[in-house]
């Protein structure tokens, strides 16, 4: 659908994009790689085979980054507490939402409302609290095409990791690897070597071992160790396989959507988006509490509406302050 087809009208339009990825919205966790583990697990291996994905210039590149933000939020939205969001502000992306990412917007509108009050006031420490702690969520993650080893039937699997701003990061260990084993064939004399080459590159071999530090808030963290393969291999000895794999039309952008803008702006309000048909966009969940509420100052206005009925015929429909 063309943002022309609706006059131009922009927020008509992304209703109807919200509407249609409804519909059409499915997850299949074959299609990303689970660099997870399981209960009761502290360690295990995946060997992999990098792809090569085309940045927005057309360059082929073994990792694609992408602006996220990582966060906390209700249970209902994640179990675990936490979830990453592609931001709403990413240029990467052809869908971009011109309205922007409601995360980022509200970081400045939380230091806009802080300047309202005094340098130093409980208030204005309080709202540059909330900003910095919203403004820190976002980060770049890259995203990587892989095949994993074992099971190659599941076809082309996409890897998302975060960046580590101390270059011990997943993307920094990849390319490290890269420039190392280029560098020892080069001094070798056996010329330039790409691990990543199709014909004579080499399968990665993540080591994932829980870390000690995941004790901490209960939050179980990992640790990923990558090494090579000890010897060259073809990405497949299948030479239409591999094509197939080379040019799968499957694009990192739909594993990985921005979220409508309607839901980002619920999660920057801390809530949990539910889709409400009527409106056709995201709105937020009414909880048992806020319904509570809801109930209380109905209650509340029932009782203001009968006291309005008593003191207008003792006051002669005198006009009441409420």
């Amino acid at each position: 659908m063309d943002i022309m087809e609706n006059n131009g009208n922009v927020e008509d339009y992304f209703d109807e994009k919200n509407k249609e990825e409804k519909k059409v919205s499915t997850f299949d966790e074959r299609n990303y790689l689970n660099t997870k583990l399981a209960k009761g697990e502290t360690k295990r291996e995946i060997t992999v085979r990098i792809i090569l994905t085309k940045n927005s210039e057309g360059k082929l590149k073994f990792a694609i980054p992408v602006d996220v933000h990582t966060m906390t939020v209700d249970k209902e939205v994640a179990e675990s507490g936490f979830k990453t969001f592609v931001c709403g502000d990413s240029l990467n992306y052809p869908e971009h939402d011109s309205r922007g990412c409601p995360l980022c917007k509200r970081v400045d509108e939380l230091f806009e409302e802080a300047n309202k009050f005094e340098k130093g006031s409980p208030e204005r420490k309080s709202l540059c609290r909330e900003a910095f702690k919203l403004k820190d969520t976002k980060r770049v993650a890259y995203v990587a095409r892989c095949i994993e080893r074992g099971k190659e039937d599941e076809g082309v699997k996409f890897w998302r990791f975060n960046s580590w701003s101390n270059g011990n990061g997943i993307y920094d260990k990849i390319r490290g690897l890269a420039e190392q084993r280029n560098r020892e064939s080069l001094e070798a004399g056996r010329g330039r070597l790409n691990i990543f080459d199709y014909e004579e590159g080499y399968d990665l071999i993540l080591t994932i071992t829980k870390s000690e530090k995941s004790s901490e808030k209960g939050i179980e963290k990992t640790e990923i160790n990558i090494t090579d393969a000890k010897f060259p291999s073809k990405l497949s000895n299948d030479t239409a396989q591999a094509d197939a794999w080379i040019n799968d039309p499957k694009e990192w952008r739909d594993m990985y959507k921005i979220k409508p803008y309607e839901y980002l702006s619920v999660i920057a309000d801390g809530g949990v988006p539910v889709w409400d048909s009527s409106v056709n966009h995201y709105v937020a969940k009414i909880k048992k509490e806020d319904k509570n509420n809801d109930d209380e100052d109905l209650k509340g206005n029932e009782i203001l509406e009968d006291n309005s009925r008593v003191a207008d015929a003792s006051a002669n429909d005198a006009e009441l302050p409420f």
